[in-house]
């Protein structure tokens, strides 16, 4: 599944860091590239996902951020520069928030959608007369 289009990848990232990622010569951002990191991106996300059915995943707006984030490691891991580190933080950011995800610990993930029956609950005011209010009577 596609989390997030090329437009919504540029639209995150800024001009100049997409042209230094995609391009050896600068003059303009490689779509082929991009999507091949954004499919990547959807590879490694559905990879986290896949135990956990449809209905209960966090919605493609929640992962595109994410998806992002990875796609744009994809290109950079092959460039390492100033910028490397701070990339590569955020892939690992990604990749934790997956693994949450995987292991059920984002609200919605792996609860249904509508509540199911649970315990009884029963609420009441203090016992008036217990043995330990009425003493020696």
């Amino acid at each position: 599944m596609a989390y997030a289009t090329i437009q919504e990848f540029k639209d995150r990232i800024d001009d100049q860091v997409v042209l230094q990622l995609t391009t050896r010569d600068g003059q303009a951002a490689d779509d082929a590239a991009i999507q091949q990191a954004l499919d990547d991106a959807a590879a490694v996300i559905d990879g986290y996902l896949e135990r956990i059915s449809t209905a209960d995943r966090p919605s493609a707006a929640v992962l595109r951020p994410y998806a992002v984030d990875i796609a744009v490691y994809r290109l950079a891991r092959n460039r390492p520069g100033q910028e490397f580190e701070s990339i590569q933080a955020a892939y690992e950011a990604a990749v934790k928030f997956l693994s949450r995800v995987a292991e059920g610990r984002f609200p919605g993930a792996g609860a249904s959608e509508s509540p199911t029956g649970g315990a009884a609950v029963h609420y009441a005011p203090p016992r008036t007369f217990s043995s330990d209010a009425m003493g020696d009577f």
